[in-house]
């Protein structure tokens, strides 16, 4: 469990941000030889929130992230993060969440190209991870293409087949693609994404430490 954790506190570190079951399990997989079972989470959300119950002291809690509903707090358990990070980053909503996503397209690239570069051998999963995210955001509005100028306009079956040339090429290529349009698509969305979350942390200022960290969940 302590090789797992520390594990799971760097996935997130690195990451930067509330992480799921399939993007832990390839960080995992390929940069610390660990797998994660799909039931792990639950097990680990269990055992931080009872340490934290019982008096132990810890620098970062491996915490859920945070589903902010109309009529209260609760743990989104399907999803975690670190208690070191600000509330409003912990913070997720039903439904779309595309600043998360792109941001995760950009960082999941990034680090399939860091392991293709090292030769790890589970690379493709990482990539797997990438694929996923990027092409269902470029069916998305091409929320990955970024703004239309009139020129692009001009030239839109050009710029097609090379985004289509480019999805059949060389995966360092997509990656890097991936990644250059996720960091441009990132800072359009960044500063409305943020005010929102902001707005929400404020509102739930108000709840115990431990509801903020680990959610309220149903009796029983």
């Amino acid at each position: 469990m302590p090789e797992l954790r520390a594990a799971l506190l760097d996935a997130l570190d690195q990451l930067n941000s509330p992480l799921g079951h399939p993007e832990l399990s390839a960080y995992l997989r390929v940069f610390h030889d660990l797998d994660l079972h799909l039931g792990d989470l639950a097990k680990v959300h269990r055992a931080e929130q009872q340490a934290y119950r019982t008096g132990e002291q810890r620098d970062v809690w491996l915490c859920p992230a945070i589903l902010d509903f109309v009529l209260g707090v609760r743990a989104a358990d399907s999803l975690l993060t670190r208690s070191d990070w600000p509330l409003a980053k912990r913070i997720v909503y039903q439904g779309a969440d595309p600043a998360r996503q792109v941001w995760l397209t950009k960082m999941l690239s990034h680090f399939t190209l860091v392991a293709l570069q090292q030769g790890r051998p589970a690379a493709h999963l990482l990539g797997q991870e990438a694929t996923k995210r990027a092409e269902l955001l470029l069916c998305a509005d091409d929320i990955l293409a970024g703004p239309r100028t009139i020129e692009a306009e001009d030239e839109e079956e050009h710029l097609v087949d090379e985004r289509l040339a480019a999805f059949e090429g060389d995966l360092s290529f997509r990656l890097m693609l991936w990644y250059e349009a996720a960091e441009d698509a990132y800072a359009s969305l960044i500063d409305d994404d943020d005010q929102i979350r902001e707005r929400a942390a404020k509102k739930l200022g108000h709840l115990s430490e431990e509801v903020t960290l680990f959610g309220a969940r149903p009796a029983g």
